[in-house]
């Protein structure tokens, strides 16, 4: 695959990975890693390891609703892998948990793999940039 088949490629693998992060789709979500994948956080409290796992407990549909929107990405390609560094909108990342809203900007640093020529996520790096917080108010329809 060509350099720039494959930077389509690994957008529409983490477009993918975001929309299935929002419909609580594990089956979605496993296509989205490799077989021994793993996923860190900022303090450990999301660490995971394996692709099933990490579909398990992102699928588990623990937001009553999301919306994740990536505001820009960079790719780069080593030798064996490619990395893709991502920033979500923070406006557009809600995640409704029947309290407050709680929207937060990510820097994600997704090392990623050819897996059966497709490119899944190898290791993703979840890194709170900043964050806000701001109460909930119904939807206005006139």
């Amino acid at each position: 695959m060509a350099e720039a088949e494959d930077r389509i490629a690994i957008r529409d693998g983490v477009e993918r990975y975001l929309a299935a992060i929002d419909r609580a789709d594990k089956l979605l979500l496993r296509s989205c890693f490799t077989e021994d994948a793993r996923y860190d956080s900022a303090g450990g409290t999301l660490d995971m390891e394996g692709g099933d796992s990490i579909a398990a407990r992102l699928g588990s549909g623990r937001f009553a609703a999301s919306t994740h929107v990536c505001a820009h990405m960079t790719v780069s390609f080593e030798v064996d892998c490619a990395r893709a560094d991502t920033r979500r909108s923070p406006i557009c990342d809600r995640h409704g948990t029947g309290r407050d809203d709680h929207g937060t900007r990510l820097a994600l640093s997704r090392p990623l793999a050819q897996q059966a020529g497709e490119w899944r996520i190898a290791h993703r790096r979840h890194e709170t940039c900043w964050q806000f917080d701001t109460t909930s108010a119904a939807p206005f329809v006139p």
